[in-house]
C-alpha cells in the first residue's frame, strides 16, 4: 500500500519504543536488518521471538510474546504470516490500549488486524512501499536538513550491509554499525555483517561503484 511522506514522517516521530514481533537473530534476514536500522535511528526496539526468549538482541531481552513485555509500547512491528496478525494486533491492543501504530512488513496483510487497529484510533501501516521511501521518511524524521542523496546512501548502506560515509553530516546521524564505520573521506568499508545473496551482492556493488565515485 501507498502512504504518504507526511503519513510516515508523523507516524515515526510520534513513536519511540517499538516491539519487533518475529524479530530474528540471522543477520541475513529483514527483521534483523530493520530491527538495526530502528535502533540506530534511536529507537529503543524490543525483540519478540519465542524461539528466542531470554536471549540478548541489540542490547534487549527477547520477549516470548507481547504480554510478556514489561514496557511500554507505542508500536508494533510485524514480521509474521498474514493469518498471524489478527491474533497479534487484538494482544497488542490488550496489552497496551494507548498504542499508537501497527506495521505490518512488506507482504504482510490483514484487512481484519488493519480494522481491529484502526477502530481503536491506531494508525497502520500495512505492506508499504519498497525501503527507499520508509528510508527517506526514517532520514526525514530523524533529521529534516538531510538531501535525497543521503536518503539514497542510507538506503543502500542498510540494504546491503554498509557502514556509510557521513558525507558532512554528524557521525551520530547514523550510528557506528558492528566494525565501525570509516572516517570521512575514505571509501565505504564492509560492514562484518553484510548479508549474502544474489540481491544482497548486486546491491554491495553498486553501492561501492558509487561511494568510488564520489
Amino acid at each position: 500500500m501507498s502512504y504518504s511522506d507526511a503519513f510516515l514522517r508523523d507516524l515515526l516521530n510520534d513513536v519511540k519504543t517499538v516491539a519487533v514481533v518475529g524479530i530474528s537473530a540471522n543477520p541475513v534476514r529483514s527483521s534483523y536488518f530493520v530491527a538495526r536500522y530502528l535502533g540506530l535511528k534511536g529507537y529503543r526496539v524490543i525483540p519478540v521471538n519465542p524461539g528466542l526468549a531470554g536471549q540478548e538482541l541489540f542490547g534487549e531481552l527477547v520477549y516470548p510474546d507481547l504480554a510478556s513485555v514489561p514496557d511500554e509500547v507505542d508500536m508494533v512491528d510485524v514480521f509474521r504470516r498474514s493469518e498471524a496478525v489478527p491474533a497479534i494486533v487484538e494482544e497488542a491492543l490488550e496489552r497496551w490500549p494507548a498504542l499508537k501504530a501497527v506495521w505490518m512488513q512488506i507482504g504482510v496483510e490483514s484487512a481484519e488486524g488493519r480494522a481491529m487497529a484502526e477502530a481503536r484510533g491506531v494508525r497502520v501501516v500495512e505492506n508499504p512501499l519498497p525501503q527507499d521511501r520508509i528510508s527517506a521518511a526514517f532520514w526525514r524524521a530523524a533529521d529534516g536538513r538531510v538531501q535525497h542523496r543521503h536518503h539514497q546512501l542510507e538506503t543502500l548502506s542498510v540494504a546491503g550491509g554498509l557502514c556509510p560515509r557521513p558525507l558532512g553530516l554528524p557521525r551520530d546521524i547514523s550510528g557506528p554499525p558492528r566494525g565501525g564505520c570509516a572516517p570521512s573521506g575514505t571509501p565505504f568499508q564492509p560492514d562484518p555483517i553484510a548479508p549474502r545473496g544474489g540481491q544482497a551482492r548486486l546491491r554491495y556493488r553498486r553501492a561501492t561503484r558509487r561511494a568510488r565515485r564520489t
